[in-house]
């Protein structure tokens, strides 16, 4: 289907849509200039690239001046520099199939020579002021902290005092504002003594039995997977054979939408392949547990890997300004921390 649509689009057959100053013709076979708006596209690279204009918010000031407008209304900056960027006015068309970009000469269609598009790409890179990188903040506990009056979920925020910016988990119904820092590093020293301590007495025996019912739980997810799977794939060749005696948008959608489909269901099923291989070695996954939840290493861990520590150990959180209660999943207890 991909080489196929390639072929069409470097013959002709397929021409797809048009950029500012081209049509096709009533057959759809072949693209027409349409030579008044292209007169408006020479204006825009001409005064472009004399370099006075700073930025396209000036040039578009300078085209409202002289009334110059778009199919009879003002043109806009993000137009402008969608005019600016289309490589199809140096005469050269670029489709994406499947993310790789295929080039298609239509010299006979410039309006520009390559060497004018290349120098105006070069003041386009210039006129963009970089953007100031603010300081990024990173939620450890993001999906499993809720308010412990509501249960909701903590909503995470920014907020500023002094003339600095620091994270919080709120609760808005409750007027509840916990300082991201203070509960992040109750949890993970809370959570470092608890499993420490666990892994002095029973925690082996615990685990296997956890580990049991969630395999038991997992093979069953893969089967009804499986036949997912093997639906939306019938299915699929089904609509790919009719889509190849007759394209039509509508199938072409639909083919689209099932391959989506089938690529979610092969994820989760790899995702949950991964996770009953994780219940299968309970020494190795005690030793692992046991090296990572030391303050230490924990502390060099990254981000992701702190994260889905927490996650693979916590069911949840629930969390105010005076208390925090964490619940674990090994071995389904709970404990209680006053005084955030």
């Amino acid at each position: 289907m991909r080489d196929t649509k390639i072929i069409n689009f470097k013959s002709g057959k397929a021409i797809g849509r048009l950029p500012y100053g081209y049509k096709t013709d009533s057959k759809k076979t072949q693209i027409i200039r349409i030579e008044e708006e292209l007169n408006i596209v020479k204006i825009i690279f001409s005064e472009w690239l004399t370099e006075k204009y700073k930025n396209t918010n000036e040039l578009l000031k300078y085209l409202k001046s002289k009334e110059v407008k778009k199919r009879g209304k003002n043109w806009t900056a993000q137009e402008i520099e969608k005019v600016l960027t289309q490589p199809m006015y140096k005469g050269l068309r670029i489709k994406k199939f499947d993310g790789n970009k295929i080039p298609k000469s239509v010299k006979d269609l410039a309006v520009i020579t390559p060497e004018q598009f290349d120098k105006t790409q070069e003041l386009l890179e210039k006129s963009k002021t970089p953007k100031i990188e603010k300081e990024k903040f990173y939620y450890l506990l993001t999906g499993f902290i809720f308010c412990s009056k509501c249960r909701s979920p903590l909503v995470e925020k920014e907020r500023l005092k002094d003339g600095v910016r620091y994270a919080t988990y709120e609760c808005k119904e409750h007027k509840e504002i916990i300082k991201q820092t203070d509960v992040e590093n109750k949890v993970i020293t809370k959570t470092i003594e608890f499993f420490n301590a666990l892994l002095k007495s029973n925690f082996k025996d615990l685990y296997e039995r956890y580990a049991r019912r969630n395999i038991k739980q997992l093979n069953l997810l893969i089967q009804e997977l499986d036949r997912e799977l093997k639906s939306l794939e019938d299915k699929l060749i089904r609509e790919t054979n009719k889509y190849l005696m007759q394209e039509t948008e509508k199938r072409e959608e639909t083919i689209i939408k099932l391959q989506q489909e089938i690529n979610e269901r092969k994820n989760k099923k790899l995702e949950v392949e991964l996770q009953k291989l994780q219940y299968q070695n309970v020494s190795e996954d005690s030793n692992m547990l046991k090296t990572q939840l030391q303050k230490e290493t924990f502390d060099k861990l990254h981000f992701d890997e702190k994260q889905r520590l927490l996650k693979d150990l916590i069911r949840e959180i629930y969390a105010d300004s005076q208390m925090i209660n964490i619940v674990f999943k090994h071995p389904f207890l709970e404990i209680s921390e006053v005084g955030i």
